[in-house]
């Protein structure tokens, strides 16, 4: 016997597609396609081949997915074990958008949003592939899928109300669509205030979520609030910034120590593996030490330098350390910057291991100047 699951008002809910096309290039009746594309050239982690969802999201999307994955096989760059989806869509069917974000936890996979998108095409350039992407409408619920789910800068994901395809759905129908997305964002440990947000945009406009908004409904569950941000003081009296952030995926504890170290500025870096690796110390210092592994970049405002080419990790008391010396020329870059991160270039295989940290700085401008002075 054969049962089928009939969805009846949330099959036929799409979100009206709005005219945002992100580059000029796509409208809002492209079927989504999926892509291979390379970020940055090298071996680290962050420069891993992604794959590009883009175009509008239909009812077998998450079909098309699973298969473009089944075939990747054959496909170069080869795609890392998981890889990070990210996406460029206007919006389309809501449940589409919705199994395709359950596969994409299922596969354990993480998910972004880029203001644009770039494919390297040699040792010193690149080519762009998108120049304004966008996620919205019922791509916000695709998303929200990833197990780690980073929003760059400048990158614009939108809500707005649902409806039918034939335009109004009614009140009952509206309330069954509603639940199911709440429970939907539950099993994605996303607040349902962003349905609340949505709610009180008509379906024929678009809200653009604030950074403040993403990481308040745990869209972006990598960046973290300025105010995680603190001052403390090592045991000499150094007065220092300090921020910690726990990955979501491998519960790894990374802290982050900003202060003056005999009148030069230096990054103390920490981590702390979470509960579920089974790395010996010797294994993860063979890895955080290896030749090839040594260095670092720190990006302000997206703006990418490279801070050191030796960079040496020990361990004492279940604490992975190194210090990282920061140029005069950063360093005072930091006070004015918005947004940090700090970039290890570790192989894909280590990437369990990988303590790189994305954050806002953003207000923290009397506390950084403190930690530096």
């Amino acid at each position: 016997m054969q049962i089928r699951l009939l969805l009846p008002h949330l099959a036929a809910v799409s979100f009206a597609s709005l005219s945002f096309c992100s580059s000029g290039q796509m409208s809002a009746s492209s079927s989504m396609a999926f892509t291979v594309f390379w970020p940055c050239a090298g071996t680290a982690s962050f420069c891993a081949p992604r794959i590009l969802a883009r175009g509008a999201i239909h009812r077998d999307t998450s079909k098309v997915f699973a298969d473009f994955l089944t075939n990747n096989q054959a496909r170069v760059p080869l795609l890392p074990t998981t890889p990070t989806v990210c996406f460029d869509s206007p919006g389309g069917n809501v449940q589409g958008a919705i199994e395709l974000g359950r596969l994409i936890r299922r596969l354990r996979l993480d998910t972004c949003l880029e203001a644009s998108y770039s494919q390297v095409a040699g040792k010193s350039s690149s080519k762009v592939l998108v120049s304004r992407a966008v996620c919205a409408s019922a791509c916000a619920f695709a998303l929200a899928g990833g197990v780690n789910r980073y929003i760059g800068d400048g990158a614009r994901y939108g809500v707005h109300q649902f409806a039918g395809s034939q335009g109004d759905i009614g009140e009952a129908g509206a309330q069954i669509t509603a639940v199911r997305l709440a429970k939907f964002l539950d099993e994605m440990c996303i607040r349902r205030g962003l349905l609340d947000i949505a709610s009180l945009v008509a379906p024929n406009d678009i809200h653009w979520l604030s950074a403040a908004e993403l990481r308040a409904v745990r869209i972006d569950n990598v960046r973290s609030d300025p105010s995680q941000w603190r001052l403390d003081a090592t045991n000499d009296g150094r007065v220092m910034a300090v921020y910690t952030q726990i990955q979501p995926e491998t519960q790894n504890k990374v802290t982050l120590r900003i202060l003056q170290d005999h009148g030069k500025p230096i990054l103390l870096v920490e981590l702390i593996l979470g509960s579920k690796s089974g790395r010996s110390v010797a294994e993860v210092l063979n890895a955080l030490n290896f030749e090839t592994n040594r260095s670092a970049s720190m990006f302000l405002n997206g703006v990418t330098q490279i801070l050191e080419q030796d960079i040496r990790w020990t361990h004492s008391s279940g604490v992975f350390s190194a210090s990282v010396l920061l140029p005069l020329s950063l360093s005072s870059r930091l006070p004015v910057a918005k947004s940090l991160e700090f970039r290890v270039g570790l192989p894909h295989s280590y990437e369990d291991l990988d303590p790189s940290v994305t954050t806002s700085i953003d207000g923290t401008q009397r506390l950084l100047i403190a930690a530096l002075r």
